[in-house]
């Protein structure tokens, strides 16, 4: 008995791992560096601190689409460098991305997009959530500065 209430609130990863089905009321963070990094299904739900401080551009690799995994970028910081950071999904064309306009009311909006791109020129503060439905990965991101978080694919 103990041993299906225990599956019935895991499943399997690809890579094998039982994945929680509710985190809970506290999430996990991950301080993104300057180095690369792709993310894994055991880190859905997790929100990304991203302070950017270098000249050249990081990249982060978004999992296999799997429905229900998502992610939460947060720039921490007015970058202090020229470098980016390029969140790419596994394959192309699966990013469907909008973001909120200035007063102008002049957002973004891409329903193919390869990679968002939280660009040097940002001025902090930026927000950005993935929510996978199996097939796409949905993306809202909040800035204050049209141009913060641009989308290209």
């Amino acid at each position: 008995m103990a041993e299906e209430k225990y599956l019935a609130e895991y499943e399997k990863s690809a890579t094998g791992n039982y994945l929680k089905r509710s985190r809970g009321l506290l999430k996990n963070i991950i301080s993104q560096g300057a180095v690369a990094k792709t993310l894994t299904q055991e880190e859905s739900g997790s929100v990304i601190m991203v302070a950017m401080t270098g000249n050249s551009d990081i990249a982060v690799t978004l999992p296999a689409k799997k429905a229900g995994l998502n992610y939460k970028f947060v720039n921490t910081l007015t970058p202090s460098g020229s470098g980016d950071l390029v969140i790419t999904g596994e394959v192309a064309d699966t990013i469907v991305a909008i973001s909120t306009g200035d007063a102008d009311a002049d957002g973004a909006k891409n329903l193919l997009a390869d990679t968002v791109t939280i660009e040097a020129a940002a001025t902090g503060g930026e927000v950005i959530e993935f929510e996978c439905d199996g097939s796409f990965w949905y993306c809202t991101v909040i800035q204050d500065v049209v141009g913060s978080v641009t989308f290209a694919g």
